[in-house]
């Protein structure tokens, strides 16, 4: 038996049905009917179930490209070196060089994790990683869209109402 599931997770999976429903692998019925189960759905088992016919999303060559060059971060990279560089200048010249040795795993870490140095398979992005991404930009279009949307009320409200009051006026002065 698997674990419960979380709102997020249902909600990812209602995500991933709706991708699956707009690239053609499911009718409506069908995707209405999993909507429903995976709303229904206690555990990860009854989720993964509904997936089995479905293959794993895939992603392009351009979004883990872009997703990588997002997460690497070299100007922290270079501002984390300089800052222990100084620090191993400072513990040379007191002549505290035990801590020296202290400093090595935190470049290493800064090499590896901040600015992505290293083999590209060490820093591929999870399936995971790269679902939050879309689902980030999806959130951000999403929101856009609203925004724009709403601008575009708001403009044919201000254009109604001064139809209105022209209509009013041209009335009113009529008598």
């Amino acid at each position: 038996m698997g674990y419960r599931l979380s709102d997020n997770e249902r909600a990812q999976a209602m995500n991933a049905l709706g991708s699956h429903f707009a690239e053609g692998r499911l009718t409506l019925a069908e995707y209405e009917e999993r909507v429903q189960k995976v709303a229904e759905a206690v555990t990860d088992d009854e989720v993964a179930q509904l997936f089995r016919d479905l293959p794993e999303q895939s992603y392009t060559v351009s979004e883990i490209e872009e997703y990588h060059r997002k997460s690497s971060h070299p100007k922290a990279g270079i501002l984390g070196l300089s800052m222990v560089g100084a620090f191993v200048g400072l513990a040379t010249t007191t002549g505290a060089l035990d801590f020296v040795f202290l400093t090595i795993p935190v470049v290493v870490f800064i090499l590896l994790y901040v600015m992505k140095i290293g083999p590209d398979e060490w820093h591929m992005p999870s399936a995971r990683q790269l679902q939050r991404e879309r689902v980030r930009e999806l959130t951000y279009k999403q929101k856009l869209l609203a925004l724009e949307q709403k601008r575009s009320d708001q403009e044919r409200m201000r254009a109604l109402k001064n139809r209105a009051l022209g209509a009013a006026e041209n009335f009113l002065g009529r008598d």
